[in-house]
């Protein structure tokens, strides 16, 4: 199941393009299928152990990748700062949920010029239906070096909608 989620802004879609900016993301984009984005609440937002949850956004991006990649992208602050989690479609436990795994949790820091850094991690992230109400995408990893990073996510229950990519002006 492809979480699709609604893109209001042109901000948003700069966003997705500047996570994906730098040496080895090149290939990302020319596999990028669709991004959506739902708002809502972030309930919870650890990065490397920092709870950074009274500064994530009430906005949530999924991009979805040809090769089976699917990322969720939150916002944290107002400097462009964002957290990706991001790994391979897993399991279907049934007709509304879906497992994703996480391999690499992903930071921008929102700096023109810098690359986002990449960190190695092991987990997963589950959600149901959006289509079916309000939701909870909930994704937690642990970092190769052991740091935790948790995303907990409430969806305000609005249809979720897709970013038209083949009209998009994102490069």
């Amino acid at each position: 199941m492809r979480f699709a989620l609604p893109l209001r802004t042109a901000a948003l879609t700069g966003i997705i393009v500047s996570m994906m900016s730098g040496a080895g993301h090149a290939q990302d984009r020319a596999n990028l299928e669709d991004v959506a984005s739902v708002t809502g609440t972030c309930d919870k937002l650890i990065m490397a152990g920092d709870d950074l949850s009274p500064t994530c956004s009430g906005q949530m991006i999924q991009s979805i990748y040809n090769t089976g990649r699917t990322g969720f992208t939150v916002m944290v602050g107002d400097k462009g700062k964002t957290a990706t989690f991001t790994g391979m479609e897993g399991a279907k436990p049934d007709d509304n949920s879906q497992l994703q795994t996480v391999d690499r949790v992903i930071v921008n820091e929102g700096i023109k010029g810098s690359t986002p850094s990449t960190i190695a991690a092991t987990g997963s992230c589950a959600y149901t239906n959006p289509y079916m109400g309000p939701t909870i995408v909930n994704c937690q990893a642990v970092g190769d070096n052991g740091d935790a990073f948790l995303l907990q996510f409430r969806t305000d229950g609005s249809e979720p909608k897709f970013l038209d990519l083949k009209s998009s002006a994102a490069p």
